[in-house]
């Protein structure tokens, strides 16, 4: 019986990463965690009756937070002449094993956004402030996870326990009769072979709920002898409200996330949401096309999206760094490019932890109802009290499919817990600081209680209101490959209206409506196939275009570079001599692409 582990999650994982001890060639990501203590946790307050979720996250934190964020601090140290590609890959390799992509993605966002904060900050005061606040939430996220996932295995390990006595005693009983008669029958046989599996597998399942409990108590530095623990409301799913869409998030990061402040200039939803449609023109055929967290190729594109961020960002923040601060003008240009790729990082920082609450969400009503019905078959089974050795061993196999369907169903609830949270601090809420950690456990619970439950309301109700959206229009026939045919012809379908949305005039044509080029236009010699602030960007658009449509595989793609108000855009072209073009660019625009004939 396998259970997934992934208790460290977002948080710990970074923190896995940024672990070890300085050098002048940091190994990013190659070290374990340091175990030694600071002087400060040495002696942690003795645990006085139940530990919930709030006395959780503040043990957590005050006695973890100082070598957490040490560790850090290092890792945020110059790595030498990498890349950021190099610097991401490390991040990568920091945790094996299987894992939703968005994991992978909001990890390396996490890494991207504070090795860019630390790097504009001006003061060390100021960057140990950034370090400790990331630091801080890190802990508090691993810790309500880690609480969750001891909650049930201090329950679940009882009910082994019991099962387990039971089970020992029926193959004690089977022992005794083969001692005594020399042999049994095969259905006694069967029987005790059945029995020697599950017993094994309920000593498995066992240690690894053992483990959980260990590692939490690790985590709070728990001392006492018996563990309390309460809670289980705080992972229920009532407490999201559904009336906040992902703008309200968004919008409450530009007025609340510590990186904005950075920024000399006003920062905006909308400005920021400028720059992402520029940056990533195929965010807009996303929404216009009506594409959920469901889709696959929603997730692969917002996927993709982040890894490229990220990549972005990160290389901004190199570039930025090694500037030498004497070519003012220079520094000024760099630094505005990292503060534009920082506002866009953020914002999909929102939107991936956006979809994994969604995600998580709807997995936990397939679990639950998975739960429900093995309870069910269960009870149904056990009805008859003269069960043979084969029902026996069918309703065994059963409440251990049960306890394997209840611990996924008790991870979910840790995962959608820990989104959420993530979530809440995308958006901007910070409940800890140094001085709040200097105080006593139980002043520490009183202020979290009183941030989760009245300051993070306020300050998302505080956000810029989302204007009321209008009806959704049935945009299904936006995916199919003949629209245009079933307008005209059939009209039956209604195109929703253009949206008066201010963008440059390249991009209005770019991602506009789909009006196909005639007869005419296959003159043309040049087809631009999209426009990006990274050249890596094009040239990866360029390799998924060739994969999408063969036909383009016979064409030479070209990166062309233009200078528009002063800052590099790279197109991706295509020339022909002869022309020909009209047919596949008209192609690629039905399918919702970007194509552009000049």
């Amino acid at each position: 019986m396998k259970i997934s582990r992934f208790y460290l999650l977002i948080p710990a994982v970074f923190s896995l990463f940024m672990a070890g001890c300085a050098s002048d060639e940091p190994k990013w990501g190659t070290e374990k965690i340091e175990v030694e203590e600071m002087p400060f946790a040495m002696e942690p307050e003795k645990v006085n009756g139940r530990l919930d979720v709030y006395s959780s996250m503040a043990r957590a934190v005050k006695y973890n937070v100082d070598v957490t964020s040490q560790n850090m601090r290092k890792k945020l140290g110059n790595p030498s002449k990498l890349t950021a590609r190099e610097l991401l890959n490390s991040v990568n390799g920091a945790v094996s094993g299987e894992e939703n992509p968005l994991y992978n993605s909001i990890r390396l966002l996490d890494f991207s956004v504070l090795f860019a904060a630390a790097n504009l900050e001006e003061s060390d005061a100021a960057k140990n402030e950034t370090v400790y606040a990331k630091a801080s939430q890190y802990l508090a996220l691993a810790a309500i996870r880690s609480h969750q996932n001891a909650l049930f295995s201090v329950k679940k390990i009882a009910e082994i326990d019991r099962l387990l006595k039971k089970q020992q005693k029926n193959l004690a009983d089977l022992n005794a009769k083969l001692e005594k008669k020399g042999s049994l029958s095969e259905e006694e046989k069967e029987y005790k072979k059945g029995l020697d599996v599950a017993v094994y597998e309920l000593v498995n399942f066992k240690k690894q709920l053992q483990q959980n409990v260990d590692d939490y108590e690790k985590l709070v530095k728990f001392d006492g002898k018996k563990l309390e623990l309460e809670g289980r409301r705080f992972y229920e799913l009532e407490d999201f409200d559904r009336n906040y869409v992902l703008d309200v998030f968004q919008k409450s990061a530009a007025g609340n996330r510590e990186e904005f402040r950075l920024d000399n200039a006003p920062v905006t939803f909308e400005s920021v949401r400028a720059n992402i449609f520029k940056a990533y023109p195929q965010v807009e055929r996303l929404q216009i096309n009506g594409y959920e967290a469901k889709d696959p190729i929603y997730i692969n594109g917002l996927v993709e999206r982040a890894k490229n961020t990220a990549e972005n960002l990160v290389s901004a923040a190199l570039g930025y760094a090694r500037t030498d601060s004497r070519r003012v003008q220079e520094k000024e240009f760099v630094c505005r490019k990292v503060l534009d790729e920082l506002g866009i990082a953020i914002f999909v920082q929102n939107e991936i932890a956006y979809n994994m609450v969604k995600s998580a969400s709807g997995d936990y009503e397939v679990v639950a109802e998975k739960v429900k019905s093995l309870k069910q078959e269960i009870r149904e089974q056990e009805r008859n009290y003269n069960l043979t050795p084969d029902e026996k061993l069918k309703v065994l196999n059963l409440k251990l499919k049960l306890m394997e369907a209840e611990s996924k169903e008790s991870q979910v609830l840790a995962e959608r817990a820990v989104a959420l949270r993530t979530l809440y601090f995308y958006a901007g809420f910070s409940p800890f600081n140094q001085k709040l950690m200097k105080k006593d456990i139980r002043q520490i619970v009183i202020a979290l209680k009183a941030a989760f439950n009245q300051d993070l309301v306020q300050m998302l109700a505080n956000s810029p209101k989302t204007e009321k959206k209008q009806p959704k229009p049935d945009t299904e026939w936006s995916k199919n490959e003949n629209w245009l045919e079933d307008v005209v012809e059939n009209e039956k379908v209604i195109l929703p209206p253009k949206k008066a949305v201010s963008r440059p005039a390249a991009l209005e044509a770019m991602t506009g409506p789909a009006v196909l080029y005639g007869a005419d236009a296959d003159g043309r010699k040049i087809m631009q196939l999209g426009a990006f602030t990274e050249c890596d960007n094009a040239e990866k658009e360029w390799k998924n275009l060739q994969l999408a449509y063969p036909e383009l595989a016979k064409l030479q793609g070209q990166v062309e570079t233009v200078s528009i108000d002063g800052r590099e855009v790279h197109r991706l072209i295509v020339r022909s001599e002869k022309g020909g073009m009209a047919g596949i660019c008209n192609k690629l625009r039905q399918a919702g692409r970007g194509c552009l004939l000049r």
